[in-house]
């Protein structure tokens, strides 16, 4: 079950300035990336030039070579040595606009500094990913149930604020009943704070519905809040207006106030 909009965790107001300041730095970088590029490439053309003068010179210091031949040589240099340069040295991606996700050194965890859902929780998100053993399982999670790392990072901060929230319970507000069926200690659960052990439940809880067998085509989201409606269509009413679900989760809600199966995805997974 989500958190009530009044225990939301606020956004960080020092946020937006780290955010600026990293893409700073990643300019910077992506400029240095550039300007090494073309400097070895640059050196690489004053070798050929320095070899072809080489051969230049030495053609018409030989006597052996007459004016006709020397020049027919030279043309085929000429011609093999810009035949080099086109296949080796494609100068179009200068002009190139790289995307964050390829400038070297970027922070861990940082492609969520501009993601408009997770942009907040993205500091969380980036403590979270140097820990190599959460790392470790939240990619084999998203192997195992062919679904997305950021989808159930998602699922985390709407349910926890990534257990940055001291009114969650747990990361992905695992209640009573689902944890005993799928043999989960709550109480340990609840008192952990090493972030694998909120993994490990998860991944009990998901195979206590089979979760894997659906191959991603179930939101995860939709398996936390309604589990009995992981088969139903899209305009399927989980919760109607007026319910006690509905009153505690009130964003679950659609246009008509209904929560369906595809209002409830939305609010889950976000605008990705």
């Amino acid at each position: 079950m989500s958190l009530r909009p009044d225990q939301e965790r606020p956004a960080a107001s020092i946020h937006a300035e780290r955010i600026a300041d990293w893409k700073g730095v990643a300019q910077a970088n992506k400029a240095d990336t550039i300007q090494q590029g073309f400097m070895r490439r640059q050196e690489t053309k004053e070798k050929m030039e320095a070899a072809r003068r080489g051969v230049k010179n030495s053609l018409k210091k030989s006597s052996s070579v007459d004016d006709s031949k020397s020049d027919e040589a030279m043309s085929e240099f000429y011609g093999t040595w810009d035949d080099i340069l086109e296949k080796e040295f494609d100068y179009s991606d200068m002009d190139k606009d790289y995307g964050e996700e390829s400038i070297p050194n970027r922070p861990v965890g940082s492609e969520y500094f501009t993601d408009s859902d997770l942009v907040d929780f993205s500091d969380t998100i980036k403590e979270l990913k140097e820990n190599e053993k959460f790392s470790a399982k939240l990619a084999a999670l998203s192997e195992k149930y062919n679904i997305s790392e950021r989808e159930i990072l998602m699922v985390g901060a709407k349910e926890s604020s990534l257990m940055t929230n001291p009114a969650a319970k747990n990361m992905f507000q695992i209640l009573a009943i689902p944890a005993k069926e799928a043999g989960i200690d709550l109480k340990k659960l609840n008192k952990s704070n090493n972030p694998v052990d909120q993994l490990n439940a998860l991944e009990k809880y998901l195979d206590r519905w089979d979760y894997a067998e659906y191959n991603g085509s179930v939101p995860l989201g939709l398996l936390i809040a309604a589990p009995s409606a992981r088969d139903k269509d899209k305009d399927f009413v989980v919760y109607k207006e007026g319910s006690k679900a509905l009153e505690g989760n009130p964003k679950w809600a659609g246009e008509d106030g209904n929560a369906t199966v595809e209002s409830i995805t939305k609010f889950y997974r976000g605008d990705a």
